[in-house]
This record gives C-alpha cells, structure tokens and sequence, in this order.
C-alpha cells in the first residue's frame, strides 16, 4: 500500500471536522429533545390554564345569571329600582354586562 505524507494532514484534519460534526449533531439532538420535554411541560400547563379559566367563565356566568334573577323577582320595579338591586345592577355595569 503506498501512502503519501501530503495527505497524512488533510486526513487528520478530516477526521477531527467529522468528530466535530458529530458532536455537534449529538448535542443538537439533545438541545431538540430538551425542547420537546418544555414544549410538552407548557402545552400540559396552558391545558390545566384553560380548564381552569373555563371554571371561572361558567362560575362568573352562573353568578351573573343569580343576581339578575335577584333583581328581577325584587318587589321593586324598573325605573324606580331599591338600593340593593341598584347596587347589584351598578356591579354588572360596571362589569360590562
């Protein structure tokens, strides 16, 4: 086998870009499945937030509803409303309702 010592260098050199390129790759790996980890933590937490948000719409709904129908069986009518459904009805504007 005859061997050229020119190209003794560019084989080294070679070698050590392929060991490069490799650790590099085997660290991207690992950075890509770290962020799959993250990305699956924070999908489960927006899940858990949405549940719980969804929790509070319909809470806040049913407690609207249920001060609504406080003031519409009061005695006192419309127009000429008693200071607790005044106030109850100030709160639901002041809500946006």
């Amino acid at each position: 086998m005859n061997s050229n010592p020119a190209n003794k260098p560019s084989e080294i050199v070679l070698h050590a870009q392929l060991e490069i390129s490799d650790a590099l790759s085997q660290d991207t790996q690992e950075h890509l499945e770290e962020l799959q980890e993250d990305l699956a933590y924070l999908s489960q937490s927006l899940e858990q937030a949405q549940t719980r948000f969804a929790k509070v719409l319909a809470e806040n709904r049913r407690l609207k509803g249920f001060l609504l129908e406080m003031v519409k069986d009061c005695s006192c009518q419309e127009g000429s409303r008693c200071p607790q459904c005044q106030r109850i009805l100030g709160t639901l504007n002041h809500f946006g309702i």
